[in-house]
C-alpha cells in the first residue's frame, strides 16, 4: 500500500509540473534552447515539487503503521 501510495504521489508531482511547463518546455530547457530565467523558472518548479516529495509526502507515507493511515495520508503539493 505504500508503494502504491508513494507512485500515486509521485505521478501527481509530474501531473503539476507538466501542467505548468509541458514536456517540449523541458526538453528545450534541459537543451539550453531557453533563456536563463526560463530554465532557472522550471528547475526552481520541478525542485519544489521533488523536495516537497522527498520532505513531506514520502516521510508521512513512511510514518504511516496501518494501512488506514497510509490511505489518509493527504497528498498536497505547494502551488508553483
Amino acid at each position: 500500500t505504500k508503494t502504491a501510495k508513494k507512485q500515486e504521489a509521485k505521478e501527481i508531482g509530474k501531473g503539476i509540473i507538466l501542467a505548468k511547463h509541458d514536456a517540449e518546455q523541458q526538453r528545450n530547457a534541459s537543451l539550453g534552447l531557453l533563456t536563463a530565467g526560463e530554465i532557472t523558472t522550471i528547475q526552481n518548479d520541478i525542485t519544489t515539487i521533488r523536495n516537497h516529495y522527498k520532505n513531506t509526502v514520502k516521510s508521512d507515507i513512511n510514518a504511516a503503521t496501518t494501512v488506514q493511515e497510509v490511505k489518509a495520508v493527504a497528498i498536497n503539493f505547494p502551488p508553483i
